[in-house]
């Protein structure tokens, strides 16, 4: 129904017929002074209540990047309006003091951490400071260093566990004979404990030089395979075939492979589970210790480990922050970097200040805010939908639909508005920056009786028409629903096919140009001056027709 205007002479306007009765005011003569009506009939259609405004287009989500740390520009990975997908690489940043500060935190955590594996012990500590400490290989226990409630530092030395199937001759050469002796050489011991000779080899030739009163020694490890019977302590000779001819020297059996069992922390061994010469596999409880301050220690040494840890995400955190990334998918609308640009967190590429390097804006969405007038926005919902117009694309008509409306108008110059956002999908063509139109329907109703708004007057009493009956007006009061401002929604008062009183002139009045140029007559041709009677002020006037309305009751060409 918009754009239709109000045609004189039996037109309709909004489904409701509007005709020119000329009929003489009752009691008054027919010559000069005499009245003519404009009337209009009430009929039953539909009913359409818009909010209008207009204002410029922005992306609905646009998102901008500034670099968060300081570091120059090593690569950029985009072009300006490539589309991209949020989580793609854009930027990446060079910052080779914040790379050290990553490896710096990284390695006090793990000094921290074995710290506290240190305390804790290899066999592991318990809450309340024991820690129980076992055998590192299967073996032989070779030694006993300490005994039952004596108190030990960490480190100290607990006992010694050795794999009792493979031995070693030790035996000290002169400088000399060592030069000739090489890692392989056969050797042959015999033990003045033990009948018959054991067949060996050469399994390690000392560096370091063994101050003896005789001179200066080497020593020389020979590698023997233990029938059963042997035991470390035991004397002999060897001799060591070398190329240069055979080397003899005494020397003692040792334990090979032997492993020693420490103490994880300073403490009084509570209890020895082991004794000298026993077998022991992997794991065998040797011994526990007791350590009363030992939950101190490990609660400060396992927040040392936290606070390391925490240390180490924050500066990895940061390093993250070199790398710039799509925050959604769209496209790239702004590029102010360059490969070796130097930037700080809050600059922009250059060192200059504004902070953003590259925004990216979702292109399918675009948004259109528009200030709606205070008598209008009461009807304005979330969710609605709207129509959006835009001239500098030809006129061109996008859906949209109303997705924030204030809370609080803004004034100015004695009017009051409220700004609503009306989000337009499926924006191919839409730039910020232009020129937008809005119309967003907030009522329709079907069936419903109307009447021009004209015949609507407001009384005392409330709501009133005039009705033609007989020739003569009747005030008659209504009720009113929606209105717009062409036709009025009836509730009660009226019926379907009343004639109501729109507007009254003078016919004895001399006729003056209309909006056509022509003279005389009531219609497209020219209205009589002064000839309009009814509402005050006539032709114009807040009670009559208005100029440009556009249809019966004007007020903006509304619907």
């Amino acid at each position: 129904m918009r754009g239709r205007g109000l045609w004189l002479g039996g037109l309709a306007v909004a489904g409701v017929l509007v005709v020119l009765a000329v009929l003489p005011l009752r009691g008054r003569p027919a010559g000069p002074g005499s009245a003519r009506y404009v009337t209009g009939t009430v009929e039953t259609g539909r009913i359409e209540v818009f909010a209008s405004g207009s204002g410029s287009v922005t992306w609905a989500e646009r998102r901008s990047l500034g670099p968060e740390t300081d570091g120059v520009i090593a690569r950029v990975a985009v072009r300006l309006g490539q589309e991209v997908k949020k989580g793609d690489v854009l930027l990446e940043l060079s910052n080779d003091d914040l790379q050290a500060a990553v490896e710096q935190a990284r390695i006090q955590w793990e000094q921290a951490r074995q710290k506290l594996a240190a305390a804790r012990g290899a066999a592991g500590l318990s809450a309340t400071g024991e820690a129980e400490v076992r055998a590192p290989v299967s073996g032989i226990v070779t030694e006993l260093r300490v005994k039952e409630g004596e108190q030990v530092q960490q480190g100290a030395v607990l006992a010694a566990v050795a794999d009792g199937r493979s031995l070693e001759f030790v035996v000290r050469v002169l400088e000399g004979e060592r030069a000739r002796i090489k890692v392989g050489d056969e050797a042959v011991v015999r033990l003045s404990d033990f009948e018959g000779e054991l067949a060996g080899r050469v399994a390690a030739v000392g560096d370091a030089p063994i101050s003896e009163k005789t001179g200066l020694f080497y020593e020389v490890r020979i590698a023997l395979n233990n029938p059963g019977l042997l035991q470390a302590g035991m004397a002999g000779e060897a001799g060591i075939r070398t190329a240069a001819g055979e080397v003899v020297r005494n020397g003692t059996v040792n334990w090979a492979g032997k492993r020693y069992v420490t103490a994880p922390l300073a403490g009084r061994v509570d209890r020895l589970a082991v004794s000298q010469g026993e077998e022991v596999r992997v794991g065998t409880l040797v011994a526990r210790l007791v350590n009363e301050t030992a939950p101190a220690e490990l609660s400060q040494l396992s927040l040392a480990v936290r606070q390391a840890e925490v240390a180490l995400r924050a500066k990895e955190a940061q390093r993250q922050k070199l790398i710039l990334r799509s925050p959604l998918d769209g496209t790239v609308v702004a590029l102010n970097a360059r490969v070796g640009d130097r930037v700080g967190a809050g600059s922009s590429a250059g060192g200059q200040s504004g902070g953003e390097l590259v925004a990216v804006a979702d292109a399918t969405k675009a948004l259109v805010t528009v200030a709606v007038d205070e008598m209008e926005v009461a009807g304005v919902q979330v969710g609605q939908e709207a129509e959006v117009t835009v001239p500098a694309l030809g006129g061109a008509r996008f859906k949209g639909r109303v997705t924030q409306v204030a809370a609080e108008g803004v004034s100015q110059s004695g009017v009051t508005t409220y700004p609503v956002e009306v989000t337009v999908e499926g924006a191919k063509g839409l730039k910020p920056g232009m020129t937008a139109s809005v119309s967003i329907r907030t009522a329709a109703k079907d069936g419903v009786l109307l009447v021009p708004v004209e015949a609507v007057q407001e009384g005392s009493q409330g709501s009133y028409v005039r009705v033609l009956t007989g020739g003569r007006p009747r005030q008659v009061p209504v009720r009113i629903g929606l209105r717009n401002d062409r036709v009025a929604e009836v509730l009660e008062g009226l019926s379907r096919g009343d004639r109501v009183v729109l507007a009254e002139y003078d016919p004895t009045a001399a006729a003056v140009p209309g909006p056509g140029g022509q003279r005389g007559g009531f219609g497209p041709g020219g209205f009589p001056p002064g000839a309009l009677m009814g509402r005050p002020g006539g032709f114009g006037g807040p009670g009559g027709f208005r100029s440009g309305a556009g249809g019966a009751g004007g007020g903006g060409g509304g619907r």
